[in-house]
Order: C-alpha cells, then sequence, then structure tokens
C-alpha cells in the first residue's frame, strides 16, 4: 500500500461487481491504473457471491464470479501499482443471488438473509474467508452485514422464538469474527443494523439510543463502516461521526459517487455530498475513507462516467478546496475537460432537481407509452429538452477514449427526444 495520502491512511473506491454486471479483469485494472494516478490507494470489489469457493459449485453459478486465479491477479496488480487490495464480501444479507439455489436453502433465515445460528452458515463464512485469505494479501476484509431488515424473522425466529435482535445480531458478529480471527483477518462491517435495531429502522439517527453493552459486545477485530451517499448537509455527517465514535472508535467512511440510479452519471450530486463529508471526516480524525460506485438494477451506468466526482473527491481528500484548480488538474490528467464530461449529467437535468437524485432517464425510456404510468410527472417540453441534452452532448466532440460514454448518453437523449412525452401525445390525439 502507498503511503498516507493526506492525512487518510487509506483512499478508496469501491465498484459493485456484484449486480449483473461483473467488470472484467482488464476493466478493474484500468480503473485501478486511473485511481492510482490520482492519489488512490485502496480498492475494495463488492462481491456478493461473485467469487470461487472450493467446494461451492452453486456459490455464484452463471454469474460470471472471478475464479482464485483472477483474484490472485488483480491483487498482484494492485500491488504493482501501490494500492491495497480489499476483499468486500456478505457474511449476513445480500445474498439473494445463492438463495435460488436447494443447496442454500438451509443456510437462509428470510429472504437474502442468511440463518445466524446454525452451524451450516458458519461452514460457508469459514469457506468464504479460506478464498479471501488465499487470493488477497490486505489483512482487512469487509464483511458486510448492512441493510438485514428482516434479520431473525424468518426461519430464526421459529427455531428461537422473539429474541433481542441486536443480541442476535451480536452473537452473530462474534461467530464471524472468530473465524476471522483463526484466519489472521480484521473485519469491517456497515454499521446501519445497530442503528436500525435501536431507532425502528432509521439509519441516520444519531441520537439512537443504541446500549453501552453493544459497544462492549463488538469484537476487539471488527471496525465499523458508516456509510451515507444522501446528504450534503456538514453537520448532519458530523452528528453521525460522533455517534459512531461512541460506539466504536476508528470508524471509516463510505460515500457515493452515484452511478447506480440508471443510465446517465450524476457528478453534480456527487461532488455536492462528497465536500462536506470530506470536511467533517478531517474534522473526526477519520482515518480509512472510500467511495462507493453500486450498480443497481443492472449497471446500465459506467463508473468511468464518474471521473470528475472521482478526482475531485481525491482532490479535496489531498486538501485542495480550489475548485477552478481542481478543474485545470482534471484535463491534466484525463485529456478532457471538465465542462465537456459534465454535460454526462445531462439527461439528468429536465428534473430540474439539484439537491437530490432523480433518474427520469431511466423511467421515460421503460415507460409504456400506452399505459402512461409515468406520464404524470411530465410538465410538457421534456421532448425538446432532451433533445437539447443530445445536441450538447454531440457538440462536444471526439472525447478520445471517453468517447463511447458521450455516444451513449446522445443516442440515449435522442431516443427520449421522441419517447418521453409520446405517451401524452398519443393519448391526446386519440382522446
Amino acid at each position: 500500500m502507498k503511503e498516507e495520502t493526506g492525512a487518510l491512511r487509506r483512499l478508496g473506491t469501491m465498484l459493485d461487481c456484484s449486480r449483473n454486471a461483473v467488470p472484467s479483469v482488464e476493466t478493474v485494472k484500468k480503473w485501478i491504473s486511473i485511481t492510482a494516478d490520482m492519489g488512490y490507494n485502496a480498492l475494495m470489489l463488492y462481491t456478493e457471491d461473485t467469487y470461487e469457493i472450493t467446494g461451492e459449485p452453486y456459490f455464484g453459478y452463471g454469474r460470471g464470479r472471478y475464479s482464485k486465479a483472477e483474484l490472485k491477479e488483480l491483487n498482484a496488480y494492485a500491488q504493482a501499482r501501490g494500492m491495497e487490495l480489499l476483499p468486500c464480501i456478505q457474511t449476513l444479507a445480500h445474498l439473494n443471488a445463492i438463495a435460488r439455489w436447494p443447496a442454500y436453502a438451509p443456510h437462509m433465515d428470510v429472504g437474502d438473509i442468511l440463518l445466524a445460528g446454525d452451524e451450516r452458515t458458519y461452514q460457508l463464512i469459514e469457506r468464504m474467508f479460506e478464498t479471501v485469505s488465499e487470493c488477497f494479501s490486505s489483512p482487512y476484509v469487509h464483511i458486510g452485514m448492512d441493510e438485514a431488515h428482516l434479520f431473525g424473522r424468518g426461519r430464526f425466529l421459529d427455531r428461537n422464538g422473539a429474541v433481542d435482535r441486536t443480541e442476535a445480531l451480536l452473537e452473530h458478529l462474534n461467530r464471524v469474527a472468530e473465524i476471522g480471527a483463526r484466519h489472521g483477518l480484521s473485519l469491517v462491517m456497515w454499521s446501519d443494523m445497530f442503528y436500525r435495531l435501536a431507532a425502528g429502522g432509521d439509519y441516520y439517527a444519531a441520537g439512537a439510543a443504541i446500549s453501552g453493552e453493544v459497544q462492549k459486545r463488538i469484537p476487539a477485530n471488527v471496525e465499523l463502516v458508516y456509510w451515507d451517499y444522501y446528504s450534503t448537509d456538514f453537520n448532519h455527517y458530523d452528528q453521525m461521526f460522533q455517534s459512531h465514535a461512541a460506539m466504536k472508535p476508528g470508524t471509516w467512511f463510505a460515500g457515493g459517487l452515484w452511478c447506480w440510479e440508471g443510465f446517465s452519471p450524476h457528478n453534480g450530486f456527487s461532488i455536492r455530498a462528497t465536500g462536506p463529508a470530506l470536511d467533517a471526516c478531517r474534522k473526526n480524525g477519520v482515518q480509512d475513507v472510500f467511495f462507493t460506485l453500486w450498480g443497481d438494477d443492472g449497471a446500465e451506468c459506467s463508473p468511468f462516467a464518474l471521473l470528475p466526482a472521482l478526482f475531485f473527491a481525491a482532490q479535496r481528500a489531498q486538501g485542495n478546496q480550489d475548485l477552478t484548480d481542481i478543474q485545470r488538474k482534471f484535463r491534466e490528467k484525463t485529456g478532457a475537460a471538465w465542462e465537456d464530461f459534465m454535460l454526462l449529467d445531462l439527461p439528468f437535468s429536465p428534473n430540474q432537481k439539484e439537491d437530490g437524485v432523480l433518474n427520469s432517464e431511466k423511467y421515460l425510456l421503460y415507460s409504456d407509452p400506452f399505459r402512461g404510468l409515468f406520464d404524470s410527472t411530465l410538465s410538457g417540453g421534456e421532448g425538446e429538452r432532451f433533445a437539447q441534452c443530445a445536441q450538447a452532448l454531440e457538440d462536444a466532440g471526439d472525447q478520445g477514449q471517453w468517447d463511447y460514454l458521450f455516444r451513449t448518453q446522445a443516442a440515449l437523449c435522442r431516443a427520449l427526444e421522441y419517447k418521453a412525452e409520446l405517451g401524452a401525445r398519443t393519448r391526446a390525439a386519440y382522446g
């Protein structure tokens, strides 16, 4: 791993390799090279079941999983670029892909959640750790455990009756931590379930009454990751960091570079959220910061479309507060003008919303014009605005290696020039 980046021990990204789009080995290598050149020194590969486990033929079956040889190849490549490659797996929820197979029925509590307390579950987790220990040189593994909303409410409830779910979560965590310790691993986990169980399902509840027993029961080899992709308010982040510090010192942070809400990137909102998040990290002495690039619902947007937000985050983490200077350096690094790359956000702009993220380009493309389910969102003139977006993207000219991003977004806007209002116009014609 490289020396510290600014005041940080780790400045990294996380690529989603599980949502029906597993990046090729060559793509991951390209990402490593680009991010290392920007100053990042770590990368997490988010793999729910998309990695090989010896003795588990249905784990990741038909899903483009990485072989052990491929993971070792990526690990070596990352090391050569001074980057730490960290496995990011799941040891509780988000395992819906394996739940489809009868072989894993005994392992499941309800939905996509593993059955805590069952020895078959811990045998599977043991095999997960065997793979990551063999393939990654990092001493850390991210064990997930987020968004297990129905944890303890399926077969676990049938077996054990109504129990304290926080206690059950801690028991499961301690079993997982024991397995990790046997493999010489340090673990990090998403923190949200502690808050959700204490605050009626709400994560961002800095004042949640989390019992002091929780702090005592979190294993020594487990660190927490506070994830938050939604706020542009410094005070919000600051309060959550203080709340985490009271539960377990040494919290990691994961922000979001928005590429998961449809076909278009959201550099603008990502940048607006990243600035105050990093300011709060600095104030609270956070040492490990990652930016996630999720691929929800099919990974329709390329993570490379987030290069402006990616570069902005690296520069801000290194202490650069001058946006003009950041934009100038972006061109030097990428060969593309900042203002041109920001045009990729344009399909989002007809929503006229800058304090959040919407995806009209997705739902209007998929909307059945004869049903008109989403026509209520139209105010008129959307077709013309998408035409203007297409023209701006086309006028940007040849963007070299990134030209495919511009051509794809321009083609999308040209389609929506006609499709966006097709249903409303059709009903008006026959009404």
